[in-house]
């Protein structure tokens, strides 16, 4: 299976991932009434989607030379997320304007305003590009509208609409104001990624297995590992990690982050000087520690 090159091709990629994964959504919330369900499906179909599609590089070129002509319409997207978590918190009887979450418009509009107003010609990095990521990233660990947005509200969270608007509204600035290349979530197949992915997971397994086993954590008795029960369970665990927490540290420490820092290093010049500030920073950290 080949990478789906074209804006139709990706708009029909980010279709079939959103249908598939809105088949185990609706398999694991089946217990939940059908008004909720009905209430939550929504959401779902217009996150997950836009989180396949937003980064692809058709899509995103699109993007990018309609908010070139204005700053009204490069606030269009952040503020339609901004109404998609409102409209949700009060679909379920809660406020979003209690305490400091009521300034989350201004929190949300930062790094598109940031971006905006001082445009760069070049892709190339800029300190300020590492003031504006931590600024907007140091927040949102903390964010809080004193109850959880879980997808679907009292269900098994598929993630939940709060870390989805973060994570799209991230790829939207430094990837389409920004316009930093390789910013988003591109859906390909090759035997070479899947060979490394396989064995670094498996030794991983491998490993926690072993000192689980040595510590006397791990018990080998009592299950059968390949029971019809567990297995489902098992996968919309996996799901649910991957969504709820791997997704976000992916994006803002790998996609973003590392990405900046390789770029930056590479530009420079004196990449040994970073190493040596790197291994600096280390052992101080260490020694503090």
């Amino acid at each position: 299976m080949k990478k789906t090159t074209g804006y139709a091709g990706e708009i029909r990629t980010g279709a079939l991932l959103t249908a598939a994964l809105f088949a185990l959504f609706l398999y694991f919330n089946g217990q939940l009434p059908p008004a909720e369900l009905l209430l939550a499906s929504p959401y779902f179909i217009v996150l997950y989607f836009l989180t396949f599609t937003l980064g692809q590089p058709g899509i995103s070129e699109r993007l990018e030379r309609s908010v070139d002509t204005g700053l009204e319409r490069a606030v269009v997207f952040p503020v339609l997320l901004i109404i998609v978590l409102y409209s949700y918190l009060g679909f379920h009887g809660h406020s979003p304007f209690k305490g400091s979450a009521a300034l989350f418009p201004f929190y949300l509009l930062f790094p598109v305003l940031g971006f905006f107003a001082y445009p760069k010609e070049s892709q190339s990095i800029k300190w300020t590009d590492f003031a504006v990521y931590f600024l907007f990233l140091i927040p949102a660990t903390s964010i809080s509208f004193g109850v959880k947005t879980n997808l679907p509200f009292n269900g098994a969270g598929f993630s939940n609409v709060l870390r989805f608007v973060l994570i799209l509204t991230a790829v939207y600035s430094f990837g389409t104001i920004r316009k930093l290349p390789d910013i988003g979530f591109f859906p390909t197949f090759n035997w070479r990624y899947l060979k490394t992915a396989l064995w670094v997971w498996l030794s991983f397994i491998a490993l926690t297995a072993l000192i689980a086993y040595v510590s006397g954590f791990l018990k080998t008795s009592g299950y059968e590992p390949l029971s019809m029960v567990l297995i489902p369970l098992a996968v919309g665990e996996m799901v649910r990690i991957f969504f709820g927490t791997a997704l976000f540290e992916e994006l803002f420490l790998r996609g973003i982050l590392q990405n900046m820092l390789a770029r930056k290093i590479t530009e420079s010049g004196v990449w040994k000087t970073y190493w040596k500030w790197g291994f600096a920073l280390q052992d101080s950290t260490c020694a503090c520690g």
